[in-house]
């Protein structure tokens, strides 16, 4: 391909330039027509970035998947058409050479939880089995430990399942399509009715945007912080609100409630895998919830953090980048 010149600031003004990964917008002829601010920065590291996947694209088109530059930078190519014209966003995701390969993860944490889940189902079935077979002669002591088995076991058979969900979070590839906050609450409220209802709580509500995501994630993460304050209530008739409101590029979300609230010494404590502020007996679960809304939220060019709170409750506040899909976009 003969040599050409690239203008010095082909940086775009509009939400293009406001997408966290690199991005270029391509012609019919795979001709960069301009890049967001995120790619500048890429290219600021290699002067050569633009021109080499130009080169890519010409040379293989829509089938282009990876641009290697160097021993330790490296991209994975992604491109999609905008419009009936034939324009077409290029997005480059930057490939470390150290990092874990997602399939690879994956496979191993579905085997992995087979062969745990197995031994775990044992327990369980052979200590019913001996419940009911010899409840008179292990007595009120040989019961009582029984119990604490089976308890165990239990424990355990959750800790791989929100462990495995949480690498699963961690690697599947995302897809991103249209989504309505609007109807993903709802969804989440339907399938935790009987806990709403059981806390007798009521949802005030703003109307929330339409973002750009992974369906299955952001329902898990919204699913995750409506639990988080169902469950760290102070008693009955819980009060929750949801609000939105978008500031620059993002938009910004916010869960409130009037729970037991958070030491905000320790709010960094809440964010980590196993990060339990409360102990197993008041509070059960595997304390992961809030470690892989982080997760998720971050995979999508947000943030998440505690609201510092001034009384009752806790806020939890999450940004989500604004989309072409937003309402006010």
């Amino acid at each position: 391909m003969p040599q050409r010149s690239f203008p010095t600031d082909l940086s775009a003004t509009t939400l293009f330039d406001a997408l966290p990964d690199p991005c270029l917008l391509l012609n019919t002829s795979n001709q960069i027509l301009a890049w967001n601010t995120a790619f500048a920065e890429e290219q600021a590291t290699c002067p050569e970035l633009a021109r080499r996947c130009e080169t890519v694209m010409q040379s293989s088109g829509a089938e282009a998947r990876a641009l290697h530059i160097n021993a330790t930078q490296s991209y994975h190519i992604d491109v999609r058409a905008l419009d009936e014209g034939g324009d077409r966003l290029l997005r480059l995701r930057r490939v470390f050479p150290n990092e874990p390969d997602g399939d690879a993860l994956r496979a191993f944490a579905a085997g992995a939880g087979h062969d745990l889940q197995e031994p775990l189902r044992k327990i369980l079935a052979f200590s019913t089995l001996l419940q009911k077979r010899q409840a008179d002669a292990l007595g009120p002591e040989g019961e009582q430990s029984l119990a604490f088995i089976s308890d165990a076991a239990q424990r355990m058979r959750t800790l791989v399942n929100e462990a495995l969900a949480h690498i699963d979070a961690a690697v599947r590839p995302l897809t991103f399509e249209p989504i309505s906050l609007n109807a993903l609450l709802d969804d989440v409220l339907k399938s935790r009715a009987a806990m709403v209802n059981e806390a007798g709580a009521t949802f005030d509500r703003t109307d929330l945007p339409t973002v750009s995501g992974d369906r299955m994630l952001l329902q898990q993460a919204l699913a995750a912080l409506v639990d988080n304050a169902l469950k760290f209530r102070r008693g009955s008739n819980v009060k929750i609100q949801v609000s939105a409101a978008r500031t620059g590029a993002q938009h910004r979300i916010e869960i409130r409630d009037d729970g037991i609230g958070v030491d905000p010494e320790l709010a960094e404590k809440l964010f980590t895998p196993f990060g339990r502020l409360h102990s197993r007996e008041t509070y059960p679960g595997a304390a992961l919830g809030l470690a892989r809304v982080k997760l998720i939220v971050e995979r999508h060019g947000g943030e998440i953090w505690l609201e510092p709170g001034t009384g009752e409750g806790a806020c939890f506040a999450f940004t989500l980048p604004v989309s072409d899909h937003s309402d006010d976009a």
